[in-house]
């Protein structure tokens, strides 16, 4: 009966010896994983920049052959970002695009994401156009408009 007594007046819980232990080997355990957590976020943060950059290509590319009209994705190295254009005409003529879409960024993921430069197949192109239905589809690369 003394024994009952005896541990039924403990008080169940952690000291605060024990709670600042255990905080500290927290504080250790994320000072050693974050620097080992960051390349991954940053590699993360560019992959999601370059899915973004392919699905609208190749969202354009769709809409083209949809909507039978010419859609332009043009790239600027200087602002790091794109303009997606639709056009008026189907001609194969660079600068018939009047009719801004949207205006992407790479740094909207990360914020030391950017172009460096834009080339396509040798040529010094700053923008890819899609065709409609009407000629056979294909990409017209032209030089950079200013």
């Amino acid at each position: 009966m003394i024994a009952n007594n005896v541990w039924s007046n403990k008080q169940a819980g952690v000291s605060l010896i024990e709670l600042l232990l255990i905080i500290a080997i927290l504080i250790v355990t994320c000072s050693i994983s974050l620097p080992l957590v960051k390349p991954y976020l940053a590699n993360r943060a560019l992959k999601s920049a370059a899915e973004n950059l392919a699905g609208d290509i190749s969202s354009m590319r769709y809409r083209a052959l949809v909507d039978s009209t010419k859609y332009r994705v043009k790239f600027n190295v200087d602002a790091n970002s794109y303009e997606i254009w639709q056009c008026e005409s189907s001609g194969a003529i660079c600068n018939d695009c009047t009719n801004l879409i949207d205006t992407k960024s790479p740094a909207a993921f990360r914020k030391d994401i950017n172009l460096i430069a834009v080339a396509f197949a040798g040529d010094d192109g700053s923008m890819i156009t899609f065709q409609n239905r009407v000629r056979p589809p294909q990409a017209t690369l032209c030089s950079k408009m200013d």
